[in-house]
C-alpha cells in the first residue's frame, strides 16, 4: 500500500511540475509571433497558474479567446470553441491544454495539413 501511495504522489508531482512547464512554454511561443496586452510574461502565468485557485482555467480561457482573435483577423475561422474549452478547463484541464496546443499549433501553420 505504501508503494502505491508514493506511486501516486510522484505521479501527481510530475503532472504538477509539466503543467508549471507548460504554462511558461506555452505563454512565450504565444508572445513570440504576435505580441498582446492580453498575455502574460511566462513566469507570471506559471505562477498564476500555480497559486492562484481558477487561474489555470482563466489563463486557458485568455489563450483560447487570443487564438480565435487571431484567426479571425486572418479571415479564418475560430480555432477553438471558448464554451467547450471552458467546461474542460474546469472538469479536466489536461484536455483543455490539448485543445489550446492544437489551435496553437494550427495557428502556426505547423498542423500536418498544413504540410
Amino acid at each position: 500500500m505504501l508503494l502505491v501511495s508514493i506511486l501516486v504522489l510522484g505521479i501527481c508531482i510530475a503532472a504538477f511540475i509539466y503543467l508549471a512547464y507548460w504554462v511558461y512554454r506555452i505563454h512565450g511561443e504565444m508572445a513570440g509571433p504576435e505580441p498582446s496586452q492580453r498575455l502574460l510574461t511566462p513566469l507570471a502565468a506559471m505562477f498564476i497558474a500555480i497559486l492562484v485557485p481558477l487561474g489555470l482555467p482563466i489563463l486557458v480561457m485568455t489563450l483560447g479567446d487570443l487564438l480565435n482573435d487571431r484567426a479571425r483577423s486572418r479571415g479564418e475561422g475560430r480555432l477553438v470553441s471558448i464554451a467547450w474549452l471552458a467546461v474542460w478547463s474546469l472538469i479536466l484541464p489536461p484536455v483543455a491544454i490539448a485543445l489550446i496546443q492544437s489551435a496553437a499549433n494550427s495557428s502556426y501553420g505547423t498542423g500536418t495539413d498544413m504540410a
